[in-house]
This record gives structure tokens, C-alpha cells and sequence, in this order.
């Protein structure tokens, strides 16, 4: 009764100092000393009630703003120290249905979605969600609020992304630094100039192609990247077989920073891989998939300058310097020998023997042609 009697004539303040690291089932005894004792409690188990809502990401929105209850998960972190991603998953799956597509699609007041956005037009939820994105860039909305915070943009294996839009992108968000157009556009050399000279910060590139390119030298935009782009860290350019070996050398040769490289599909030889050797240094990946004119010594070479890079070929396909390789040149030669077949027809059937190669090496089969091959005459196949 003693020690009760003291509590009672504790100052009010200093109430929460005392119940915030008392067990539940202190708080529930010391809940009955008085009526100011009881509202700290109350309010004790509401912020324990809130912080394990927020770390098991039950918490939801309530009658809060977006950008209240955005503040109110940063005060919860600071008792957790969790990712910004973690409180990016927890702000959208806490927020109503109606919030969660605006700050998707404009921000809404909060701060982590300003500066990330990864968008993919092959899934139809998120495709629908890219659509109302691009409808904001110039031509077709309102200027978002978050424009000038926006640093990360990736828009995936979206086809209709057309030029119009890549361009009111880039006058729309100006500070970006991570930039993925993966299977979304036509690398044209309009269209990389105007990326060039409107992100001369960027540090990670992504204009795959979905499917090989027909034209030839088409280096006036790759060109721009290197004359721009020096800080570059990672470069995806796979399947671009529209860009020359020396347009692609002088990229490399340009961004020394790089220690991501996707080549996979662009048909370089070992010119590439002696470039790469000298100007890349801290190169980590490089995807040399599809590339069946490099050779094993050129790529040995590479890896005795840098142990630390790991390098992805297609198996069992790399000859020799002085034999680049055997089946794969013939077919080659084979196909473009007296117009046997369009450039899009040797791009697809040589993707399919590569396909067929991968293949027989997981199943342990005869990758080398058969004896047949070599006693065909190829300027005459019907003998």
C-alpha cells in the first residue's frame, strides 16, 4: 500500500518513462492505482498493440492521410530499423484499395514510393497500373509531384511504349539514375541520344531487345551513351545486334565503372572480350550467351586479369581462337551462302540450334555435328 501511495504522487509526466518497459502483466496491475495511471496504460498497450501490427505489416491506414500514416510506420521502424523496402511492402498492403493505386500511380505524400518505380506490361494487374503512369508524362496528364524525386524507373516487356512517351518520360523525370526499358523499346538511335543527353548521371542501363534487330550500324545512339554516360555500373544491350563491334567496344571503353555487362546475343568476337580485359576493371557478371564467335582463349584471358568476374556463356559451344567454333560456323556459312535465308530467318534458326545445344549438353548427348555435316556439300545440299 506504501509503494502505491507513491506512485499516485508521481508526476503525471514521468508516467510513461516508467510503464514503457514494464510487462503486460505489470501494466494490468499498475493500470488500477488511478485514473491518470489507467489513460498511460491505455496508452502503452495502443503503441504495443501498433508496433507488433506494424512488424507482423498488419497495420492498416485507418482514418489517417496517406502521408500520416506513412509518418506513423517511420516512428514505428524506429524501434525495429527496418529496410525501406520492407516499409514500402508494409505502407501498401496497410493502405485502402483506392490509396494504394494513387500512391502507385502519383505518391500521394510518401516519400519511398518518390523515388522507385518498376512497372511490367506482361502482367495484366500491372500492366493496367503502367497505363495510368504513362498517362501523366506530358501530352496526357498532370505533372506528378514526386517528378523531380523519382531517381529509379524500370517499365518491362511493355511493346507499346512508343518514342512520344520515352520522351515525355525523360522531360518529365529529370534526376533518374536507374533507367530499365527491358523488351519495351526499338533502341533507335533517336530515341538513345535523347536518353544520353538527358541522364548523364545514370548508373544502371536496360534496353534489352525482345528479339534480335535487323538494321546495320545503327551506332548513332549507343555512340551517344558513351560519350555521356561514363558512370555507368551496369549495361544490359542483350539481343541489340543492330549496334556494330566498335560502337559496342567504345561503350565499354567509355565506362570504366561498369561491373555489370549483358551482351548475351549481340554476335561480338574477341575484339569485345580484349576491350572488356583492358577497360573494365572492376567488371564482376558478364553474359556472353549466344555469342558463339568469342573464343575460349579470349574468355581465359579475360578471367586470368580478373579472377573475381564470372562470366555466362553457352555451354559446349566456344572453339578456339584459330577455329572459332566447328558446327555453328558451318551452319552459318551454310544458310547465308547464295541467299539461302533472310537475316530473320538465320536469326531465328540460329537461335534454335543454340536452343538445341543447351539442350543436348543437360542430357549429356553428341554436341559436335554429325559425319554426315562434313561430307555434305553445302553449296548443294540435295547431295
Amino acid at each position: 500500500m506504501h509503494i502505491v501511495n507513491l506512485l499516485e504522487r508521481l508526476p503525471p509526466e514521468l508516467i510513461p518513462f516508467i510503464i514503457k518497459d514494464l510487462s503486460n502483466q505489470d501494466l494490468k496491475n499498475f493500470r488500477s492505482i488511478n485514473d491518470i495511471w489507467a489513460k498511460e496504460v491505455d496508452r502503452e498497450w495502443s503503441k504495443r498493440k501498433t508496433l507488433f501490427d506494424f512488424s507482423t505489416m498488419s497495420l492498416v491506414q485507418g482514418e489517417n492521410t496517406v502521408k500520416d500514416f506513412y509518418s506513423k510506420l517511420e516512428e514505428c521502424n524506429k524501434s525495429f530499423g527496418h529496410s525501406e523496402e520492407f516499409l514500402k511492402c508494409t505502407l501498401l498492403k496497410g493502405l485502402s484499395n483506392e490509396n494504394r493505386i494513387k500512391v502507385l500511380l502519383d505518391g500521394c505524400g510518401a516519400p519511398i514510393l518518390w523515388r522507385r518505380i518498376e512497372l511490367k506490361g506482361g502482367e495484366a494487374e500491372d500492366r493496367t497500373r503502367l497505363e495510368r503512369f504513362l498517362k501523366i508524362v506530358p501530352g496526357g496528364g498532370r505533372k506528378p509531384v514526386y517528378s523531380s524525386k523519382l531517381i529509379h524507373l524500370k517499365i518491362s516487356h511493355y511493346h507499346a511504349l512508343s518514342n512520344k512517351k520515352i520522351k515525355g518520360i525523360v522531360h518529365t523525370f529529370q534526376n533518374i539514375i536507374h533507367l530499365g526499358f527491358e523488351k519495351s523499346i526499338d533502341p533507335t538511335g533517336k530515341t538513345l541520344k535523347l536518353i544520353a543527353k538527358s541522364y548523364p548521371n545514370l548508373e544502371y542501363l536496360n534496353i534489352s531487345a525482345l528479339h534480335e534487330g535487323f538494321q546495320q550500324n545503327n551506332d548513332i545512339g549507343l555512340t551517344a551513351i558513351a560519350n555521356s554516360c561514363h558512370k555507368l555500373e551496369y549495361l544490359n544491350i542483350s539481343r541489340c545486334t543492330e549496334f556494330s563491334e566498335t560502337s559496342m567496344c567504345n561503350v565499354i571503353r567509355s565506362c570504366p565503372r561498369l561491373q555489370q555487362l549483358d551482351l548475351s546475343y549481340c554476335g561480338i568476337t574477341d575484339k569485345t572480350i580484349e576491350e572488356i580485359a583492358r577497360s573494365c576493371p572492376k567488371l564482376k557478371y558478364l553474359n556472353l550467351e549466344g555469342c558463339y564467335k568469342i573464343s575460349k582463349e579470349a574468355i581465359d584471358q579475360l578471367v586470368s586479369l580478373n579472377p573475381d568476374i564470372h562470366v555466362e556463356t553457352t555451354p559446349m559451344i566456344m572453339g578456339t581462337a584459330d577455329n572459332p567454333n566447328d558446327f555453328i560456323t558451318a551452319f552459318t556459312d551454310y544458310l547465308t551462302q547464295n541467299n539461302v535465308a533472310s537475316r530473320q530467318t538465320l536469326a531465328c534458326l540460329q537461335n534454335s540450334v543454340l536452343s538445341m545445344i543447351r539442350r543436348r549438353h543437360r542430357t549429356g548427348e553428341r554436341i559436335l555435328a554429325p559425319e554426315w555435316w562434313y561430307s555434305t556439300d553445302l553449296t548443294n545440299p540435295e547431295r
